[in-house]
């Protein structure tokens, strides 16, 4: 097994964690109790945990797509953090460097896939729709 599968199961353990944690916090329990504090809690760090292995995947492997949902879910988990520490009014500068991260990322996408529209129909680049699935979903 390499690295990068290695950080695959680990990431996807994990995930599947917070999300236990998750629907304790939010739904089998009642809110304020000591056990939803505590499930929302480990909650957080694990989605956390969860957030730098999907960084290392990222390190080993880039990919537009994965960094855009990556820096969306570090940005939800800021905010589900803040507002859970009462503070409803967010650091305005972080809010917009989130969202300019997001944006290049999704303008560099949508180059990209211009891009491979516009060699689609070149002899050498062989099997179109093929690469074309290939370099989007990979």
């Amino acid at each position: 097994m390499n690295t990068y599968s290695l950080f695959t199961v680990i990431h996807a353990s994990l995930a599947s964690l917070a999300m236990l944690a998750g629907i304790i916090a939010i739904g089998a329990v009642p809110k304020g109790s000591k056990l939803h504090k505590a499930a929302g809690r480990y909650y957080l760090y694990i989605y956390g945990a969860a957030i730098l292995t999907g960084l290392a995947m990222l390190a080993l492997k880039f990919n537009a797509f994965t960094l855009a949902f990556t820096v969306l879910n570090i940005y939800f988990l800021y905010m589900g953090y803040s507002f859970s520490k009462g503070n409803q009014r967010s650091n305005r500068v972080l809010n917009w460097v989130f969202l300019s991260v997001l944006f290049l990322v999704f303008i560099q996408m949508v180059l990209s896939f211009i891009l491979i529209l516009g060699n689609l129909f070149t002899p050498d680049y062989g099997w179109p729709v093929v690469r074309l699935f290939y370099v989007v979903f990979t």
